[in-house]
């Protein structure tokens, strides 16, 4: 069992950061990203978000994603791809000055509607040689299902970081993303 924090909320909007807010607004054009990173400082733990989407991305995928463990300009990154026509992968994975690397990835039954939906991504990590890096998404407001995909290795990031929410839309996309909202919650212990 760990100790919840409910922090303020606030707005981002495009590529942007802000301390001590876990709620947020958003609008991706093809190409960008927006973060929002809370206060919460996870070595060891459990971190979730929850974004309410106003439909599907058109042209190509929306990335959905919590940042765990931060050492300057290396991460550890759990996310949600939702595709165009509403299927979801999750998938891990270290980034390195930018450079992402995937973990791996795999399919789930989780899908975005045409209309407004709404997901829980969660995602936790643990240990240091090796670390564990797990993930999973599934509609908001239904019991979580077992974790959905989990990477195991030595990623070389020990530091604690702040957990930040990441969306990111691909610059193949043919709209923007607008309206998208998320929330970020934490516990600093894991649970299965």
């Amino acid at each position: 069992a760990g100790v919840a924090a409910v922090l303020s909320a606030s707005v981002f909007v495009g590529v942007a950061a802000f301390g001590g807010t876990t709620a947020g607004t958003f609008t991706l054009k093809p190409g960008g990203s927006a973060t929002a990173e809370s206060d919460a400082g996870l070595t060891n733990g459990q971190a979730s978000v929850t974004y309410t989407l106003p439909g599907r991305p058109v042209g190509n995928s929306l990335y959905l994603g919590l940042e765990l463990r931060r050492s300057n300009s290396t991460m550890l990154r759990a996310k949600a791809r939702i595709l165009p026509d509403g299927k979801v992968t999750v998938d891990t994975s270290k980034v390195v000055n930018n450079a992402e690397t995937s973990l791996g990835s795999k399919a789930v039954p989780a899908t975005v509607g045409a209309g407004t939906t709404t997901l829980t991504l969660e995602a936790y990590v643990k240990g240091t040689s090796p670390t564990a890096l797990g993930v999973r998404v599934y509609p908001a407001g239904t019991k979580a299902p077992d974790w959905q995909y989990t990477a195991t290795g030595n990623h070389g990031i020990t530091n604690s970081g702040k957990v930040r929410a990441w969306a990111y839309l691909s610059k193949l996309a043919t709209a923007p993303m607008t309206r998208a909202t998320s929330s970020v919650g934490w516990t600093r212990s894991v649970t299965s």
